[in-house]
């Protein structure tokens, strides 16, 4: 009798042990699918606001039109804020301090509701790069955590204010 159960055990094992990995691939499919498709949830309205200040360079924009890109933005967040890795979830405030360095307050509508009233300040090509840049910036790290497979765990982005100090930093460092 002994034996038989011998006989059975790496069977038994190997089943268990495929068993085990089998359900440890799926959660890890599963795990890079919700990144993947958080991130290109969170892509597509922070893509709008990317493109309106791209375009913010040239033509003026109007007040209504950073409040409706802000709003699919705030639902967008708020969808997802949950998902997101704790040092990504300073995302939603440093998206407002790029704007509002940018815009003025109406950039934080999103953050501070009053601020929609707000008029959009004239161009400064000094902000608006700074804006621009560091939005392309997050957009490029977003992209990365939702596509990065298991390396997702190492990756982060940096907030508005810290990613300044180190661009002013290299600037200075550079002259």
């Amino acid at each position: 009798m002994f034996e038989v159960f011998l006989a059975g055990a790496p069977a038994v094992v190997a089943v268990f042990l495929t068993h085990g990995l089998t359900g440890l691939r799926e959660k890890s499919a599963e795990s890079r699918r919700m990144r993947r498709d958080v991130s290109e949830e969170l892509l597509a309205p922070l893509n709008e606001i990317r493109r309106m200040v791209d375009r913010s360079e040239s033509l003026s924009v109007a007040p209504a039109e950073i409040v409706e890109l802000l709003e699919a933005w705030e639902i967008a967040w708020q969808k997802h804020e949950g998902a997101l890795p704790r040092r990504y979830r300073h995302i939603r405030n440093s998206v407002a301090d790029a704007l509002g360095t940018h815009f003025g307050p109406i950039g934080a509508c999103n953050r501070l509701p009053s601020a929609a009233e707000y008029e959009v300040l004239p161009l400064n090509l000094s902000w608006w790069q700074r804006a621009d840049d560091y939005l392309s910036y997050l957009a490029r790290r977003l992209f990365e955590w939702g596509h990065a497979g298991s390396k997702a765990g190492h990756l982060s982005a940096l907030g508005f204010d810290a990613w300044l100090e180190l661009r002013e930093e290299a600037t200075r460092t550079a002259c």
